[in-house]
Parts: C-alpha cells; sequence; structure tokens
C-alpha cells in the first residue's frame, strides 16, 4: 500500500518538474516577451 502512494508521489513529482521545465525553457526568452509586451526595440539590440 504505501509503496504505491509513494511511487505515485515520484511519478507526480517528476511529472511535475518535467512539465515546469518545459514551460520555463518555453518562456525564457525574450522573444516571448515581445509577443505581448512593447519591448521589440530592446529584443532586436
Amino acid at each position: 500500500m504505501w509503496k504505491k502512494v509513494i511511487l505515485g508521489s515520484l511519478i507526480a513529482i517528476i511529472g511535475s518538474y518535467v512539465l515546469f521545465q518545459i514551460a520555463y525553457v518555453a518562456t525564457s526568452g525574450p522573444s516571448f516577451c515581445a509577443k505581448c509586451h512593447e519591448v521589440k526595440e530592446y529584443v532586436t539590440s
């Protein structure tokens, strides 16, 4: 019983971490900010 709970928790934590890393890489560049904000002058320089 406890092994299933621990295994499920580990899978959930690892899955959350992987999704966070994907989201972080996808949104960390300045081109992502330039889609919504007026920073195009700073992005091109």
